[in-house]
């Protein structure tokens, strides 16, 4: 049995009325990758630090016009492209005045930059309300 070339930590701590999670994912090519997606008031974010460094660059951070939310709440590695996939439970969109929730992924190179992104069971309108009403009448 090889040794996996990644482990997955989730930390959950709360202080007074603030609580803090986050998410760690560890390379053995001495990367972690950090979320916590409930800064920046529940939009997230994703930073990449050295094992030997006490300093983390972000990632990625939600631009404030976005509609995500809590991204880095699920992070997951592979050795192949692409290398690093995190996502967010919450992205809304609007579609003829309904508001609809679906998750996010977004993938990343080995320089964790986005590659794709991908909206696992997306729900999008498939008939507008006055046909399904002329239909059963």
């Amino acid at each position: 049995m090889g040794v996996p070339n990644k482990l997955n930590v989730y930390i959950s701590s709360e202080t007074g009325s603030s609580k803090v999670n986050q998410s760690i994912l560890l390379f053995l090519t001495h990367r972690v990758m950090v979320s916590a997606p409930y800064q920046k008031n529940g939009s997230g974010g994703i930073c990449r630090c050295t094992q030997d460094s006490t300093n983390c660059t972000d990632c990625y951070t939600p631009q404030e016009t976005d509609t995500i939310k809590y991204i880095g709440l699920s992070m997951a590695a592979q050795s192949t492209s692409p290398m690093f996939t995190a996502c967010s439970p919450s992205l809304a969109h609007e579609c003829d005045g309904n508001s609809y929730l679906n998750s996010i992924c977004y993938q990343f190179n080995s320089q964790l930059q986005i590659t794709s992104n991908f909206t696992p069971a997306f729900q999008g309108i498939t008939a507008k309300l006055e046909h399904i009403v002329d239909n059963i009448t």
